[in-house]
């Protein structure tokens, strides 16, 4: 069904004992009886050749109508143009209102029994508009329209109105006045915004003045959308201190006031990743692990958490602590000297002892400090691809120890949370080295 869009320009023409003029009118829509009809009001048609008093009515169609669609203004039939209708209709010149009424109708039939039809015309849609004149003067008022609309709707509270629609008929607009709810006052502007300070609703009136004095003023209430709220990103069930290796399950108790929350985005300082409500993932080494999480809601608002948890290995035993009493009676060898270390995993844990040779391993030692030349306890030392030396975990005072055969080797030195380092060390038959010291660069 073709709805009907009414476009009514409206003039009224007299004769004056001078010849003919024009007299002042406004319109005045009333309420549509099809609320998606859409009326527009354009400027009016002046024609010096049209006798009497006439106003020339407009209109236009939402589609293109054909022969089976017919239009009446006030009861006359309107010629139609495609989705348009132009009529010239005539009016008393001393009335001071005006009704006119446009109706579009479609050839329809009516069945009846025994296969008789009858052809009618049915109302489609109509449309009405009320041309009133001015009481004050022969000069037609101004009409004040306007829109407003929440700039950043759930994100800002400003407001933009635009009052572009406004026209005078016969003139120019001189000034546009705006006032919101009564407290609120700016001049001079076609447009302008405003805070509404987080008001539910609030009452936005124009007044404009046209070139001639005359006022018009429009008043409308704005519906005012609440303000988004961002999302709160919380872990539930983060631990402080775990034993490496180790896996940890994590459960996000993460929120949205809005109830709006879509996405939830972990990173581990490991490199492990994951979506969702839980996150699990593998911690081998020791050291500080910092978790993320990032939550977003459905209009891109985020919020995010961290928390870090300390991943250590038992600690090892001081070698000055567990060593044996050196043998003055018999002469000593590097077994001798240096199997307490890894006997029963004291100091060097799963080491290979079959893999030694006893009469010419030797002895690498060493620290381990930070950037603040602290020493750092619980990294994990080791010698890079030989797996049969075990390894050891930096002491209290960054100390650490590896029995090794003779050879050259890359010394592995890792913490979570620092950057691994490498260093190269040789060591000859029966040697006790102390190697450089090693720092450690945070991430």
């Amino acid at each position: 069904m073709f709805k009907l869009n009414a476009i009514i320009i409206a003039l009224l023409c007299f004769n004056s004992i001078n010849g003919n003029a024009f007299s002042s009118y406004k319109h005045k829509h009333d309420k549509h009886d099809h609320k998606n009809n859409k009326i527009t009001i354009l400027n009016p048609i002046k024609d010096d050749l049209l006798q009497g008093s006439l106003i020339i009515v407009q209109g236009s169609f939402e589609k293109q109508v054909n022969k089976d669609y017919k239009v009446e203004v006030n009861g006359h039939l309107a010629p139609i143009n495609g989705n348009t209708f132009e009529y010239s209709l005539s009016v008393n010149p001393k009335a001071r209102k005006i009704n006119v009424d446009a109706k579009l109708y479609e050839k329809s039939q009516k069945h009846y029994k025994h296969r008789h039809h009858k052809s009618y015309w049915k109302l489609v849609d109509k449309d009405k508009v009320k041309v009133e004149k001015d009481k004050y003067a022969n000069s037609l008022k101004p009409v004040a329209e306007f829109s407003c609309i929440q700039s950043a709707a759930l994100i800002d509270f400003k407001v933009i109105c635009d009052a572009s629609a406004s026209f005078d008929f016969d003139g120019s607009i001189r000034e546009y006045q705006w006032k919101v709810n009564d407290s609120f006052y700016q001049s001079g502007t076609e447009s302008f915004s405003f805070d509404n300070f987080e008001s539910a609703e609030v009452s936005v009136s124009l007044s404009i003045i046209d070139n001639e004095g005359l006022r018009d003023i429009s008043t409308k209430n704005i519906s005012i959308v609440p303000l988004n709220r961002a999302p709160q990103a919380v872990i539930a069930n983060a631990p402080t201190d775990i034993q490496a290796p180790s896996t940890i399950n994590l459960l996000s108790g993460s929120f949205d006031p809005d109830n709006n929350l879509e996405k939830l985005e972990w990173t581990a300082s490991t490199g492990a990743m994951a979506q969702g409500q839980t996150f699990s993932f593998d911690v081998k080494d020791p050291g500080q692990v910092t978790v993320l999480l990032k939550v977003t809601d459905g209009l891109g608002l985020v919020s995010q958490t961290t928390t870090v948890i300390k991943a250590s290995i038992p600690p090892v035993a001081n070698p000055l602590d567990i060593a044996p009493a050196i043998a003055t009676d018999k002469p000593t060898t590097s077994e001798g000297l240096l199997s307490f270390l890894y006997n029963s995993d004291a100091v060097i844990r799963d080491l290979d002892e079959a893999s030694l040779i006893k009469d010419k391993m030797g002895l690498i030692s060493g620290k381990i400090l930070d950037e603040s030349n602290q020493p750092i306890e619980g990294a994990l030392v080791r010698i890079q691809d030989r797996p049969e030396y075990g390894h050891t975990v930096s002491r209290i005072d960054g100390s650490y120890d590896l029995v090794v055969n003779p050879g050259r080797y890359n010394i592995e030195f890792v913490y979570s949370g620092f950057v691994p380092a490498q260093r190269n060390a040789k060591l000859e038959n029966n040697d006790f080295i102390t190697a450089q010291d090693v720092i450690l660069v945070k991430r």
